[in-house]
């Protein structure tokens, strides 16, 4: 076993006008996981994906797949940490790490930087692949960004550079439009991982008048109209940390937002009304329709994001703002206004583009069918050269994390499926989950050919290692196991792990040491663990053999992540692996509290039932997986649940709008998926010998036009729907289901020895599967007749 940790969907159209343009890059080797690019010439093809044909069977490998949360200072040395901008490692065969390369192609239709594994197609190999995951092929239409973030010190590696990227919260709210409508406490920043902000409430953004109200100092939107000679002093004011700011970065963001942003541009109009005293009554009107689609044609100007308004007279929609001259009073702008997000965030919309809004465009094809704190280091050089263009960390970046993820996810699935690692495999199953530091991570369950089941502990030694390899004649895996593979330290030297629970490692490590692999009586495996006296210091700490992950040599090698590997053969590993897998988001218990007051008590719970919450967990990159509509989930082969019924029982379904008298007169009412399965035997001699769940197998169900037709390819896995004992008939129908082959009609089901019974409760008694309880009354009688003879004999 082993394990890999680390919107509406939308179907793409092409167009043969839909050419996707390469980026010019300097020369370099990369690879891209199926061909070999040169100087941004695709010149050798490197592998084939490939579906298999699976048949399921009971299995024994498991992966585990994940990114580590490694700190700074233990992050080992590793050749790609030292210079981001050298040539990367390109040993994609055998052992050797396999890089993805960089995201040098373009996609045609939004200009995004595309990995090449990210294509539509990732089964055909292409000069010119087209990307769904940016705009939809061009479905969503969404305008070229315009190049302002130069003015933001983004690109730039100098000292003024960091301090703006390190303080790049600081600065956008300095100069943000609204307020954010929640108490933020960041206490809980004390651990490693990313920063973690909790909040009260729902998330919403407030904005108040044009002028503040008498003795109150400007805040927000007010910066821009008040007070404006001494600005920079104003924004500096409302925030005491001062030492990491610097007075001409914020000089340069004014200057910048007063030159691009309109609503900068209309706020500094309002401020020059109301200077001018010319204006009495002004209102600033926020307009939410838009004559054009600034997604589309251009980008939106000041005349048409707000209005100056004087006077009373003025119409309004409904999700307008109209902002009032001077009150005290908050409104609150509705998630639907395109300046939902510009007014919140203006460093990321420095040019006040529209935000999300409903009607997005879509392009539609003539071709198209309705469908719908420690510092945290990420070991993948993919991300570390992707976040280092701009000065930036893995957790600034959770989309880059979940596309790089993603794509070494679909690697190694390729290279399971190949047979290629742990030989030929029958099926599989994964899910995707996240830590709460939110990385990801992915269980994997693998089935393999009953020719490979590596029944002997030297077989497993074979593929599964949980040994530290030697430093001198296996440098490389040595680093990675390093980095990668050991656990802790736990234990006495550091009890505050996060594995410790009363004083115990809940995982178990320090392992024993082991002569050799064996299995344990509940079918777990006993990893060979010799004392070898090799040793990886951690934090100060010796560790040895006894604190290593299992792991495999070969994908170790070529992932460069954490990979731990497991074998097992036995049903209770299986049931319990499998419950695993499924178990569903992390969870999170949340307390509703008081807020802190000098009243009374502090954090005082209300109700210790009633004001507990159970709630998922949802991090960053989880939320960008789920924008992506990457699967949560895999499996192969399919399982197909197939439904049946008793004669002329069959479900009928309408919609509210269809007249019931209609929807009975149409010729197909009767038909249904386990009558054609009947009619199917009628004309196929081949399937006759086929149960109604193997006929799945060799034969797939048009719902479309109601009939069975021969498979072409793939396979899939038949289930017959469950139902109750107390349904009656339909039971025991379901029993005689499970061994009748070629039934043309209902008497053929209910048909033993070419004897037909009257109901399927006989037939199941004929066939065997049911057993009378005469035997039962029998040996009752037997001894009720036998104690009532003892009795007698007592009063004799």
């Amino acid at each position: 076993m082993s394990t890999l940790n680390s919107s509406p969907c939308i179907e793409p159209h092409t167009t043969t006008s839909c050419r996707p343009t390469q980026i010019d890059m300097t020369s370099q080797h990369i690879n891209s996981g199926r061909y070999t690019i040169f100087n941004s010439k695709l010149i050798e093809h490197v592998s084939h994906d490939t579906d298999d044909e699976l048949d399921i069977t009971q299995g024994d490998i498991v992966i585990d797949y994940s990114f580590d949360d490694i700190a700074t200072e233990d992050f080992a040395h590793t050749d790609y940490d030292d210079n981001l901008e050298a040539p990367y490692d390109n040993e994609n065969t055998g052992a050797g790490y396999k890089d993805i390369g960089d995201p040098i192609w373009q996609c045609k239709q939004c200009k995004a930087k595309m990995w090449y594994d990210e294509r539509i197609n990732k089964d055909k190999q292409t000069k010119n692949p087209k990307f769904s995951l940016c705009c939809g092929d061009g479905k969503i239409q969404l305008p070229i960004l315009h190049d302002a973030h130069k003015q933001l010190l983004f690109d730039s590696r100098d000292s003024q550079a960091k301090k703006f990227q390190q303080n790049i919260r600081l600065y956008n709210l300095m100069f943000a439009f609204t307020s954010p409508g929640i108490k933020v406490d960041t206490s809980y920043n004390t651990g490693r991982g990313p920063p973690t902000l909790r909040i009260h409430g729902q998330s919403h953004h407030l904005i108040g008048s044009l002028l503040p109200m008498p003795d109150n100092s400007p805040k927000f939107a007010q910066l821009y109209i008040y007070d404006t000679k001494n600005e920079v002093n104003n924004r500096l004011s409302q925030y005491p940390i001062k030492n990491n700011v610097g007075e001409d970065i914020i000089i340069g963001i004014k200057n910048m937002l007063d030159t691009h942003n309109p609503y900068a541009q209309k706020f500094r109009m309002a401020r020059d009304k109301l200077d001018s005293s010319v204006v009495c009554d002004l209102k600033l009107k926020l307009i939410s329709d838009r004559q054009t689609d600034g997604r589309l044609y251009n980008l939106p100007n000041a005349s048409e994001v707000a209005a100056l308004i004087v006077g009373d007279e003025h119409t309004t929609n409904n999700r307008d703002i109209i902002i009032e001259k001077q009150t005290g009073m908050l409104q609150r702008i509705n998630e639907l206004h395109p300046a939902y997000l510009p007014l919140q965030y203006p460093l990321l919309y420095p040019h006040g583009e529209d935000g999300y809004r409903p009607n997005i465009l879509h392009k539609h094809h003539s071709h198209s069918h309705a469908t719908k704190r420690n510092k945290v280091t990420m070991p993948w050089p993919e991300i570390q050269r992707q976040v280092a263009k701009s000065n930036l960390t893995a957790h600034d970046c959770p989309d880059v994390v979940s596309r790089v993820f993603k794509i070494k996810l679909n690697q190694l699935m390729h290279d399971l499926k190949s047979g290629h690692v742990f030989g030929p495999i029958l099926a599989f199953v994964y899910t995707i989950e996240w830590q709460k530091k939110g990385l990801p991570h992915a269980h994997i369950l693998i089935f393999l050919h009953l020719s490979n089941k590596y029944p002997n502990p030297e077989d497993i030694d074979n593929i599964i290692s949980a040994e530290i390899p030697n430093k001198d004649t296996d440098p490389k895996l040595y680093q990675i196991v390093s980095n990668h593979m050991m656990h802790g330290p736990c234990g006495i030297a550091n009890k505050r792990a996060p594995c410790m629970a009363n004083d115990k490692c809940f995982r178990f490590f320090p392992k024993k040491f082991q002569p050799a692999t064996i299995v344990d009586q509940d079918g777990f495996p006993v990893y060979r663990r010799r004392d070898t006296r090799r040793i990886v210091q951690k934090q100060g700490v010796h560790l040895d053999n006894r604190f290593v992950v299992p792991y495999s040599p070969h994908l170790l090698l070529k992932y460069r992540t954490h990979l731990n590997v497991e074998w097992c053969n036995q049903s209770t590993s299986i049931e319990y692996l499998f419950k695993y897998i499924n178990k569903g988001s992390d969870r999170i218990t949340a307390a509703i509290v008081n807020d802190q007051n000098q009243d009374g008590p502090q954090n005082q719970v209300h109700d210790e039932i009633k004001h507990y919450l159970d709630c998922q967990y949802v991090s960053a990159p989880e939320t960008c997986w789920k924008i992506f509509a990457f699967p949560m989930h895999g499996r192969a082969p399919a399982v197909e649940r197939l439904y049946f019924h008793l004669e002329n029982q069959q479900s009928v379904y309408w919609k509210d709008s269809q007249e019931i008298g209609t929807v009975l007169a149409k010729s197909t009412i009767k038909e249904s998926m386990f009558t054609a399965w009947m009619d199917s035997n009628k004309i196929y001699h081949h399937g006759r010998d086929l149960t109604y769940a193997e006929y799945v197998s060799k034969f797939v169900y048009d719902a479309r036009k109601r009939c069975w037709k021969p498979r072409k390819q793939g396979n899939t896995i038949g289930r017959l729907i469950w139902v109750p004992p107390s349904s009656g008939e339909l039971f025991y129908m379901r029993m005689m289901l499970s061994s009748a082959k070629g039934s043309q009609c209902y008497e053929d089901i209910r048909t033993v020895e070419n004897v037909v019974y009257h109901t399927f409760r006989e037939a199941c008694f004929a066939k065997g599967f049911l057993g009378s309880d005469q035997e039962f009354v029998g040996a009752y009688e037997k001894q009720t007749l036998g104690e009532l003879h003892t009795i007698l004999r007592s009063y004799l």
